[in-house]
């Protein structure tokens, strides 16, 4: 199609659309889209869309799966030495390489999460524990990786 034709079909088709009548929506229809908009506006922040979240508690999430991750990256390992075959060990030790200028900083939590996982080592149902922390980690996770694809992948409105 050449540039002559691309403009004759672009001006029939805006004369077509121009010739379209504007057309009411049912008043049913029109109450449901107004109760359900309100209703939207009506909901606490936190069961808003990520998007819609004050920025301060989308920071506040992502800060504390962040510092939960690492830990988890850096401290169950050790505490996993002796169910395996070695590797989990070299694994330890790798990362705990890898995070050693962290670890400058990392001191003072350091000792209180190893306080605390002695702590948890010491109960009898510390497995169950540690599954279900698990479990929510992969729950969050989820849900960080839900809001960021949401806010990654906003359509453009044109």
């Amino acid at each position: 199609m050449n540039e002559s034709e691309e403009k004759q079909l672009e001006i029939w088709a805006e004369g077509t659309l121009r010739q379209l009548v504007d057309r009411q929506a049912p008043a049913e229809l029109s109450k449901q889209v107004w109760a359900t908009l309100h209703a939207r506006e009506q909901r606490v922040w936190w069961r808003r869309a990520w998007t819609l979240w004050p920025k301060q508690g989308q920071k506040a999430v992502i800060l504390c799966n962040s510092v939960l991750a690492l830990g988890l990256i850096v401290y169950l390992p050790q505490y996993l030495v002796g169910f395996g075959d070695g590797i989990l060990t070299q694994i330890t030790v790798e990362i705990q390489s890898w995070l050693k200028p962290i670890n400058l900083w990392w001191g003072e939590a350091k000792s209180v999460g190893i306080s605390a996982l002695n702590q948890v080592n010491a109960l009898r149902w510390a497995w169950w524990l540690v599954l279900v922390g698990l479990g929510l980690v992969y729950v969050s996770f989820a849900g960080v990786g839900f809001a960021l694809y949401r806010v990654l992948r906003r359509p453009s409105i044109n």
